[in-house]
């Protein structure tokens, strides 16, 4: 029998790509958030005193401290939902046939209904879907 733990992951695998998704944009944030410069206009020490224009950073160091903590948060929540996700990917990779593929792919990963994986594959609601039971019997 296939494991409790692939079953979630496939019925979860929409969401922990969304998931993906939200990490990877606030993790791109914060690190944006960490290289802010500060501006200053000044002068040469010499004439004729032209004006220079300076950058450097000026974020409080306890303020990077807890942003690198929160970077470091939010990189070990994606690292997990990416093991889930190669855990279905691995899954499908070792499925016996491309139609049992398919199949899969279809009702989880694209989400759609019996009728229309039959309608793409050929064959008819019930035929595809007793497919995909009689693996699970099998396994």
């Amino acid at each position: 029998m296939i494991g409790e733990e692939i079953k979630k992951d496939l019925e979860d695998y929409n969401t922990v790509e969304l998931e993906i998704s939200e990490l990877e944009s606030k993790i791109e944030k914060i690190q944006a958030e960490k290289e802010i410069l500060a501006a200053v206009d000044g002068s040469m020490k010499n004439y004729p005193y032209t004006k220079v224009h300076y950058k450097f950073n000026a974020i409080n160091p306890k303020y990077i401290d807890e942003l690198n903590k929160y970077l470091d948060i939010l990189k070990e929540r994606k690292l997990t939902q990416l093991i889930r996700k190669n855990k279905v990917e691995q899954f499908l990779n070792e499925l016996p046939t491309s139609r049992l593929r398919l199949i899969f792919e279809y009702k989880y990963i694209k989400q759609f209904t019996w009728r229309k994986i039959a309608y793409i594959l050929g064959g008819t609601e019930d035929s595809v879907r007793k497919e995909y039971e009689r693996f699970f019997e099998e396994k």
